[in-house]
């Protein structure tokens, strides 16, 4: 089964009245399978979200969806309304929890990591342009050797914490269950933050189950969500004690090394490996294996917050 989104821009509206300024818009959901659920269709990841800002208006918020079939069942109409930040009383004066908006908050992840590249050395430091860009110049010794042990630095990765009240119907376990500790399959937008596919991590999700002053029962979920730019994809040293020689696997001397030590003698440290099972050149990058050790799931099904 499969829903195709498409906006139909002549359905567009606009009203002001006292309550301020109020918006409408129109979306056809194509569906396969006249069976899809209503849940699924109003919820689909290409709708626009509760909360999230109208395009043309960042002062006004999307408050409803409202879907209907079509006579075939096979498409549906989804009118959105935004209303003004405002409209309503204050969050306080709200009766039901899930009512109030997601608490969005952004915090930060640290690191120790090797540092292989550097923007500038030497004379040429503070001449440097503003631009970030990427750092060329290796960090090696007078020799042009890498350092050993390695130029280890601190590195920051942005955390998005999310904290938003959720019907009881609308959570489960199961599902919660099933995207700890995941990596986005795809690209998402959460919070503002545009994410490309693999960059965020969902560290931590901790529901609290809470009820209203009526009984009603309703999840208070926490959100954690890491951004890392260079992807969670794990990038893992090549080295080791043995090289290939042919197809075969034997161990690496120090004659091997062009140390001028004992030229039979095993080495007794790792050696770096050029991605083949060669031994790596002593002024060469270092090269490193990708493993995907996180299972990728689709973070849209979660319906995060896309703005923030």
């Amino acid at each position: 089964m499969s829903i195709t989104i498409n906006e139909l821009s002549l359905k567009r509206s606009a009203i002001e009245d006292e309550q301020g300024l109020r918006y409408t818009r129109a979306f056809q959901a194509i569906l396969t399978d006249p069976s899809e659920s209503e849940k699924s269709i109003v919820r689909h990841s290409d709708l626009p979200a509760i909360y999230e800002r109208h395009p043309n208006d960042e002062n006004c918020i999307l408050v409803s969806k409202n879907g209907a079939p079509e006579a075939d069942r096979l498409k549906w109409i989804i009118t959105c309304e935004y209303r003004m930040r405002n409209y309503t009383t204050t969050i306080d004066q709200l009766t039901d929890p899930t009512d109030i908006p997601p608490q969005i908050t952004f915090d930060q992840v640290s690191y120790d990591k090797p540092v292989e590249r550097a923007y500038a050395k030497g004379n040429d430091i503070g001449n440097t342009q503003d631009a970030q860009g990427s750092p060329e110049v290796g960090v090696v010794n007078s020799t042009s050797d890498q350092f050993d042990p390695p130029v280890i630095q601190e590195y920051n990765n942005m955390l998005i914490r999310i904290v938003r009240n959720e019907k009881r119907p609308d959570f489960d376990p199961d599902i919660i269950a099933s995207f700890i500790n995941t990596i986005n399959s795809q690209k998402v937008t959460i919070a503002g933050v545009k994410m490309a596919k693999h960059e965020g991590r969902l560290r931590k999700i901790h529901p609290v189950k809470n009820w209203t002053g009526d009984g009603i029962e309703y999840y208070t979920v926490t959100y954690e969500i890491e951004v890392n730019r260079e992807t969670h994809i794990r990038k893992i040293l090549d080295q080791g004690f043995r090289k290939l020689d042919g197809i075969k696997a034997v161990a690496i001397r120090q004659e091997d090394l062009k140390t001028g030590a004992s030229p039979n003698t095993e080495v007794s440290d790792p050696v770096r490996l050029d991605g083949s099972g060669g031994v790596l050149a002593t002024d060469a990058d270092s090269v490193y294996i990708n493993y995907q050790t996180f299972f990728a799931r689709n973070f849209s099904t979660l319906r995060l917050p896309r703005d923030s």
